[in-house]
C-alpha cells in the first residue's frame, strides 16, 4: 500500500513540475483590449529607417536614398490614417462589413502595389531583383508556424 501512495504521489510531482507557466501573465482585472499600446515611431522616423534599410540591403546611391524616403514617407502615412480610422472604428465598438473588410484590403493592395511600382522606377535591375527576394523573405517567414501557437493545418 505504501508503494502505491510513494507511487501516485510521484506521478503528481512530476506531473505539476512539466507544466510550463505563462511567459506574459495577463494583468489582473484587465482584458486584453485595454492593455497600453507601446509607443510607435513617427512615420517621419519609420520612413528614414526603412530608407536606410534599404541603403543597406541594396546599396542606394545618395541620389536613389533621397528618390526613395518621400515614396516610403507617404507609404507609412497612408498606413497612419489606415490605422488610425480602423482604431477610431474600434473604439466606437463598430465592426467593418464583409465588402468593407474587401475594400480596406484592395486599397492596401493597391497601395503596396503603387510603391513598388515607384520603387522600381528608382531601383537598377539587380537591386530590385534583391529587394524583391527580402520582401519573399520576409513573407516566407510570416507563413512559418510560431511554437506555443495555434496553428491550423492546411489540407
Amino acid at each position: 500500500m505504501k508503494t502505491w501512495i510513494l507511487a501516485a504521489t510521484l506521478l503528481a510531482g512530476v506531473t505539476l513540475a512539466a507544466q510550463t507557466p505563462d511567459p506574459q501573465p495577463m494583468p489582473a482585472g484587465k482584458p486584453r483590449a485595454e492593455r497600453p499600446m507601446k509607443e510607435r515611431p513617427s512615420a517621419q522616423q519609420r520612413a528614414s529607417i526603412h530608407t536606410k534599410e534599404l541603403t543597406l540591403a541594396l546599396d542606394l546611391t545618395d541620389k536613389q536614398a533621397k528618390d526613395a524616403e518621400p515614396l516610403l514617407l507617404a507609404a507609412e502615412l497612408k498606413k497612419d490614417e489606415f490605422m488610425k480610422k480602423r482604431e477610431e472604428n474600434r473604439a466606437k465598438g463598430i465592426k467593418p462589413t464583409a465588402e468593407e473588410r474587401g475594400q480596406m484590403r484592395a486599397a492596401l493592395l493597391d497601395e503596396k502595389i503603387k510603391l513598388k511600382r515607384d520603387l522600381k522606377k528608382i531601383l537598377t535591375a539587380d537591386q530590385y531583383k534583391k529587394y524583391e527576394e527580402k520582401l519573399e523573405a520576409k513573407n516566407v517567414r510570416k507563413d512559418k508556424p510560431q511554437l506555443g501557437r495555434f496553428v491550423r493545418k492546411q489540407k
